[in-house]
């Protein structure tokens, strides 16, 4: 299991999650499993997901004198 794990995160260029990932496997390849078990078969095998950076919304502050 932990390969097919590796396998898709290598594809995904080291950007999924436990969640996608799991979506991947349930409906790309019919493997049944959990979210969770996922997650805990990819902690110890290195693998961990890119968070994505949010916008951050900037206001111009006014010059005060």
């Amino acid at each position: 299991m932990t390969d097919q794990i590796a396998v898709v995160h290598e594809a995904s260029q080291k950007t999924y999650g436990a969640p996608r990932l799991r979506v991947e496997l349930v409906h790309g390849q019919g493997v049944v499993v959990s979210r969770k078990s996922v997650a805990l078969l990819m902690h110890p095998a290195g693998l961990a997901g890119v968070a994505l950076r949010r916008r951050v919304n900037r206001v111009p502050s006014r010059d005060r004198d």
